[in-house]
């Protein structure tokens, strides 16, 4: 039931969309068959998963860790995001989708035939920015020309240490 309310209100101040995971819908008590009724009817959208077979102390313990991680997140009012992400050049994007396809976190969609990166879910991997055939993706902090000077330094180093050794 608890969950049914914080659905409801997420809902009901967010207007945005909400998905219930549940493993076993159970709404004994008075009203609450109809309430969970309500809130379907309402927009949120419940997802029935399979759980693995887990004792009560394991499953209490792993629900309180994702509620405290959360009320975290909830209660800082901000939230850090990564500072390396991914940015697309519109003027080199052709619209192919393998950035898309590529991105394991859906950080990137195609809207009007470009890709456009929501930096708020990007986690800077790179994977997107090497999967680009048309190199219209780059990597804050890790573009080509900064990649190979961080090399050229490292070989620049090896090269020294290696006159000094001989």
């Amino acid at each position: 039931m608890y969950t049914l309310k914080q659905a409801h209100l997420a809902r009901d101040k967010t207007g945005g969309k909400v998905y219930e995971f549940y493993i076993d819908m159970r709404t004994a008590g008075k009203g609450y068959e109809e309430f969970y009724k309500r809130i379907q009817e309402e927009g949120v959208y419940f997802i029935r998963g399979k759980g693995a077979e887990k004792d009560i102390p394991d499953t209490v313990a792993q629900a309180s860790a994702a509620a405290s991680r959360a009320l975290v997140l909830l209660s800082q009012g901000e939230v850090q995001i990564e500072p390396v992400t991914a940015e697309v050049i519109t003027e080199r994007c052709s619209g192919c989708g393998e950035c898309v396809m590529s991105c394991v976190y859906s950080a990137i969609a195609l809207e009007d035939g470009k890709a456009v990166v929501n930096s708020a879910l990007c986690k800077g991997c790179g994977t997107c920015a090497g999967a680009c055939l048309a190199k219209a993706i780059v990597l804050h902090h890790f573009t080509d020309e900064e990649l190979v000077a961080e090399l050229e330094g490292i070989f620049s180093e090896m090269l020294v240490y290696e006159r000094v050794v001989a």
